[in-house]
């Protein structure tokens, strides 16, 4: 099982889209009235109009497909870069200035890690041997958390 996609709750849909897209490279996937699918290779991101006035569905499935959604954000959403310091001066010139998490460097403690041949999720798994890696956190337009990470 892979993380099919990450969905925010966002207070301008046609906002974010265009935040997502010019930031981080996201292309429109799909659009209705209430969402938008946006992809970056394989990744997926849900983009939900929230509604801040949306009354209660008669039961929670009603209002998952509704999508009566009455709060914006989740905890956070992470990209990986190759560089961090570039990373977060080229953010800075497109207007992204809201650094929440000064860069930091850290080696987590990890008690279990998978074997995997896939490189991507390799790097996700634990630091390269001698290595550390490096993160800072940065808030989109209505102040959701996104970690830049540079493994």
């Amino acid at each position: 099982m892979i993380v099919e996609h990450v969905a925010i709750v966002v207070s301008d849909l046609e906002r974010s889209i265009e935040f997502y897209s010019r930031i981080f490279g996201f292309r429109l996937l799909r659009k209705t009235r209430t969402n938008a699918f946006l992809y970056l290779g394989d990744d997926l991101l849900e983009l939900i109009q929230g509604n801040l006035q949306a009354e209660p569905g008669a039961s929670a499935t009603e209002e998952w497909q509704q999508q009566q959604v009455a709060s914006f954000g989740l905890n956070h959403i992470a990209f990986r870069v190759a560089e961090l310091d570039s990373a977060l001066r080229e953010l800075e010139q497109e207007g992204v200035g809201t650094l929440v998490v000064p860069p930091y460097e850290f080696r987590p403690d990890v008690a279990f890690v998978e074997h995997v041949d896939d490189e991507t999720l390799a790097a996700a798994a634990r630091p390269a041997e001698g290595r550390s890696w490096r993160l800072a956190v940065v808030a989109d337009p209505d102040g959701t958390l996104i970690e830049i990470v540079q493994r």
